[in-house]
């Protein structure tokens, strides 16, 4: 019997224990969880520094040309001042206008430009689109052709109203009235002005050879919004960022990868903002002549036919605002933070300097540091507008296409010919019209 008692007392003394044990462990426990959970002061700890997020500059992504304010032709220059005057020296194409040393006043109420190889466009106030020059091939559109030394007429001739941009090629003009539609003529042998091939007349051209040309305009396409023209083909977008292109590419020009030509639009891309065409060297064969340059909305420049290696597409630059073709595989971007670089032969300091041991190259060259938003490339000289206004040149003055007066800061003799050149970026004028 007391061993019974004695067991039972050893039992109930262990589960007592037990029990004691148990909750002595879940207070323990729950006063780690009330200490793990005791908020922290967090005035009493370092703070980590917030994330630096960089503002990305918004990018403007509405299909935009070059600014057509400015242009320079093959050995002259112009300029539309803010009060629409336009002014030009050089040797202008320009009725009754000899060689001007300096910039002259030549017309009022325009609005914007543009010079082909040996032609030139006015765009008035009014929309109304005029032009004046070589007319060999039916491209001052009113519906003649002049042949011989006496191959222009003698004043501007008015084409059409309700224009709101123009482009002059080598040999072939577009422009777009304020409905969207596209309107080309002139010259057709690659199939340049988008109609098919077909013309109105003919002429024979430096090799004597028959040439299509349609002397009136012809409306190609709608809805355009930017077009260029080239040597011998064009393109254009549409507003909807859509990239087209019609003519000869034999060498690449449209930038598809191909080299198969057409004489109607074609699409070549999308996300297209801007387009600038190279006519190429002036009396090249008359298909296989010039380049393009493709500004992406992405802010990335492309490069096609002469400018690129085997026709490219080839990438050039990016952060890039805007694109300009010049003559003889001369050309510039426009970056957004302002700068201007150059591309191409600088055999007259047509890039803002000049090395005479340096060796023929197509690098680039930063022309000018800030504040940059348009330029204009001729054959052997440049200018650029700055963002106050003002106009600046350099390159080949030996026929005043500087303005300054004939001033120059360097003899370059080429071919056994003495050439009077500025190397180096020179105020013009100011006022220039920023639209």
């Amino acid at each position: 019997m007391k061993t019974n008692v004695y067991h039972w007392t050893v039992i109930i003394l262990a589960v007592f224990l037990m029990l004691a044990c148990l909750s002595g462990c879940s207070q323990n426990a729950n006063q780690t969880k009330q200490e793990t959970q005791t908020p922290v002061d967090v005035e009493e700890t370092e703070k980590a520094p917030a994330p630096v997020i960089e503002k990305q500059p918004i990018r403007d992504t509405t299909p935009r040309a070059a600014l057509s304010t400015i242009a320079c032709g093959y050995d002259c220059s112009y300029a539309i001042r803010e009060d629409h005057s336009l002014w030009g020296w050089g040797k202008p194409i320009f009725p009754g206008v000899g060689t001007l040393k300096v910039p002259t006043q030549l017309m009022d109420d325009v609005s914007a430009i543009s010079c082909g190889s040996f032609h030139f466009a006015v765009l008035k106030t009014d929309h109304s689109l005029w032009l004046y020059g070589d007319n060999s091939a039916g491209q001052l559109g009113n519906g003649k052709k002049q042949e011989g030394l006496k191959n222009r007429e003698e004043d501007f001739v008015k084409i059409m109203d309700n224009v709101i941009a123009v482009s002059c090629g080598k040999r072939h003009t577009a422009a777009i009235q304020s409905d969207g539609s596209l309107w080309v003529w002139g010259q057709n042998s690659s199939g340049q002005v988008g109609n098919s091939g077909e013309g109105n007349d003919s002429y024979l051209n430096e090799m004597k050879e028959e040439i299509t040309i349609q002397t009136v305009p012809v409306k190609v396409l709608d809805g355009v919004a930017v077009v260029s023209c080239g040597g011998s083909h064009t393109m254009a977008i549409t507003e909807d960022g859509t990239l087209w292109a019609w003519g000869s590419n034999d060498l690449g020009q449209f930038g598809d990868g191909g080299t198969e030509s057409s004489s109607t639009p074609i699409k070549i891309m999308d996300h297209v903002v801007s387009v600038s065409t190279v006519p190429g060297i002036a009396f090249s064969n008359e298909s296989s002549c010039g380049g393009s340059l493709i500004l992406k909305d992405d802010g990335t420049v492309i490069k096609s036919g002469q400018l690129a290696t085997d026709g490219g597409p080839e990438f050039v630059m990016e952060g890039v605002s805007s694109c300009i073709g010049g003559k003889g595989g001369f050309y510039s971007l426009v970056q957004e933070n302002g700068s201007l670089w150059t591309w191409g032969p600088n055999l007259y300091g047509q890039k803002g300097y000049y090395d005479p041991d340096e060796k023929p190259t197509v690098s680039h060259y930063k022309s000018m540091d800030t504040g940059v938003i348009g330029a204009s490339c001729g054959l052997d000289h440049m200018m650029a507008v700055l963002d106050d206004g003002t106009l600046w040149a350099w390159g080949d003055n030996t026929d005043g296409q500087i303005g300054t007066n004939g001033g120059y800061n360097q003899v370059i003799t080429r071919y056994s010919k003495a050439n009077y050149c500025q190397t180096s970026p020179v105020q013009i004028m100011d006022g220039i019209l920023i639209p």
